[in-house]
């Protein structure tokens, strides 16, 4: 079988095939067995796929894996570090500019902005949360 009727069985099978592509499919079928057989296979691939989906997953498997202490352990562990590195570089940092004067001032700059900049953002998503947690309707929806 040559290469411009493997490309005319996968467009009549993806139906890009014009009318007068499926005209010649049909033809090529009555004279050769063999491409009505290739179709044949190929539909049968196609509809095995098609067929072939991901399980859906259960909100019980959520709350089980977000509900073992170890997952509460690892998560609570990978925050506290990530916490625990970002005081820590930018410590050292607020360390470094007060005892060099001589430092560039870009980077002092730099410094000041991404220390304002955390502090800003740490503020701002303090306050959103205990705003919304006064008001919060759906306290005992357990998702």
């Amino acid at each position: 079988m040559d290469d411009n009727t493997q490309n005319l069985i996968c467009k009549v099978l993806d139906g890009t095939a014009t009318s007068e592509e499926e005209k010649i499919m049909n033809e090529l079928k009555e004279k050769h067995p063999e491409v009505q057989a290739e179709l044949d296979a190929q539909k049968n691939i196609i509809d095995s796929f098609r067929s072939v989906g991901l399980p859906e997953l259960d909100d019980s498997l959520q709350k089980e894996f977000s509900a073992g202490v170890y997952n509460k352990f690892e998560r609570a562990t990978g925050w506290i570090l990530s916490c625990i590195g970002i005081v820590l570089v930018l410590g050292y940092g607020i360390y470094e500019l007060i005892m060099h004067p001589d430092i560039n001032a870009v980077y002092r700059i730099g410094m000041a902005a991404l220390v304002i900049g955390f502090g800003l953002l740490f503020s701002s998503v303090l306050r959103g949360r205990l705003k919304l947690k006064k008001y919060d309707k759906y306290k005992e929806v357990i998702r």
